[in-house]
Order: structure tokens, then sequence, then C-alpha cells
């Protein structure tokens, strides 16, 4: 494999992913407008999501080196924390 190919097999796997994220996190926000609207909001919905944010911070902290620790920080600082 040249290394021209694996560059246009790294970009079109980038853009794909990119792509696929984007598209989870509209569904994502959709189902949990529709839970809050039709009150189905309960505990395990919560703790799914929690877990989600959890894998995000874990994710963040291996793509730019910051302590997960720092990044609860700051999203305790959305919060006014």
């Amino acid at each position: 494999m040249t290394t021209e190919t694996n560059t246009k097999e790294m970009k079109d796997a980038l853009k794909r992913v990119r792509l696929e994220m984007a598209y989870l996190r509209g569904r994502i926000k959709s189902e949990i407008n529709e839970l809050q609207a039709n009150g189905e909001i309960v505990h395990s919905s919560i703790s799914a999501l929690e877990h989600l944010r959890d894998y995000m911070v874990e994710i963040l902290e291996y793509f730019s080196g910051t302590e997960s620790a720092e990044i609860f920080k700051q999203l305790d600082e959305l919060h006014g924390k």
C-alpha cells in the first residue's frame, strides 16, 4: 500500500467517522428532547447519559492530553460551580 493510498483511506475514514458522529449527536439530542417532552426521563435515562458523558471525557482526554479531572472541572464551570 502506498502512502498516497493510505492517506486517502485515512481521510475517507475520518470523513466517515465525523459524519457518523454528527448524525449520532443529532439522534441523541432528538431522543432526549422526545423523552423530556413526554415526561419519560427516568433514572436509567440519566445514568445512560452520564455514562456517555464519561466516555466522551475519556476520549477527549486521549486526544487532547488534558487530564479528565481538568475536563470535569471545565464542565462544572459550565454550571457556575
